[in-house]
């Protein structure tokens, strides 16, 4: 039998590595299929109130992605509310990168505090409107190139990556052809140049969207097993252990 004691020791000492974090979900719905036949991980509701409280309270030793303590702290500070905030959590987390944090913290800053939301130019706010006025994903990025300076879908992936490479060359070149556009589309040279290193500056970093949900989407599975099954996924743990 596991009792509360060991749900308690086991998530504090282990943590999954990626790699290991989709088979301790698989384990744990195998075995709560064994009470509950129908039970289906992948049908799910993404906004489940028991598992955003979970991870609101930082309750989230022996999920990946969320199990130190720093992690456990900006999640309280973030205190998600949609399987979205768990997407830009996992893009924007990263100790090793000084503009990653300072991103994170704006976007918490600024989710609580709307009005404080400092925007590039008022052209971007409804590309950025779902991750509160903070550049999170590639694709935003992208999208705020073919808008400003008219790219085509092709054109404004192709400068994305320059931008993440930091191909010199390449981007040398592309900021004359980006200015123009953007001139042609009624922007000021001087503010065109702004927000050409505007972009250049906070993809660093950015993810691509498909990448940071598969691996919010194990999260966010493990969350939602450990509030509503906390002893089949502590077995799932103990398996691994």
């Amino acid at each position: 039998m596991i009792t509360e004691k060991t749900i308690r020791i086991e998530y504090s000492e282990y943590c999954p590595e990626p790699f290991m974090a989709q088979e301790l979900v698989d384990i744990a719905s195998q075995i709560v299929c064994k009470h509950f036949p129908d039970f289906d991980i992948t049908s799910i509701q993404d906004d489940d109130a028991e598992t955003l409280t979970l991870l609101c309270e930082g309750d989230t030793r022996s999920i990946l992605w969320f199990c130190d303590s720093e992690k456990q702290s900006y999640l309280k500070k973030m205190n998600p509310k949609s399987f979205n905030d768990l997407l830009v959590f996992n893009t924007l987390y990263n100790p090793s990168s000084s503009g990653s944090m300072s991103a994170l913290e704006r976007f918490i800053e600024w989710r609580w505090h709307p009005e404080s939301i400092i925007s590039p130019d008022s052209s971007l706010d409804e590309i950025l409107k779902p991750t509160c006025g903070v550049f999170v994903f590639y694709e935003q990025i992208a999208q705020a190139i073919q808008f400003i300076a008219g790219y085509d879908p092709d054109h404004s992936n192709a400068l994305r990556k320059y931008m993440c490479k930091e191909k010199r060359k390449e981007l040398a070149s592309e900021l004359e052809t980006f200015v123009s556009g953007a001139i042609g589309k009624g922007y000021s040279r001087e503010h065109a140049e702004e927000l050409f290193e505007y972009l250049h500056r906070h993809v660093k970093h950015c993810m691509k969207r498909g990448y940071a949900a598969a691996h919010a989407m194990i999260a966010y599975r493990s969350a939602y097993l450990k509030a509503h099954f906390p002893e089949e996924f502590a077995a799932s743990v103990n398996s691994r252990t």
